[in-house]
């Protein structure tokens, strides 16, 4: 796994590889906040997390890697 974060301006970039099997993160549903926490299912709050806080979110598959590349304004 491979984490680079960068700088322009004012805006920070994370991005986050690997090259496990593909997988996008974006394309999960969000957690059912309506059930309990201890009957909810396992995952999923991280990426929620980053929905709410990166300004934009992009996955790609290329080159036999998962990359997930966010951005935010500072």
């Amino acid at each position: 796994m491979d984490i680079t974060l960068s700088g322009c301006g004012n805006e920070l970039t994370i991005s986050i590889t690997d090259s496990g099997v593909p997988f996008d993160p974006l394309q999960t549903d969000d957690p059912d906040f309506s059930v309990p926490g201890e009957k909810r299912r396992v995952g999923g709050l991280g990426i929620y997390m980053m929905k709410r806080i990166a300004d934009t979110l992009e996955y790609r598959y290329e080159n036999r890697c998962n990359r997930l590349i966010m951005k935010k304004k500072l």
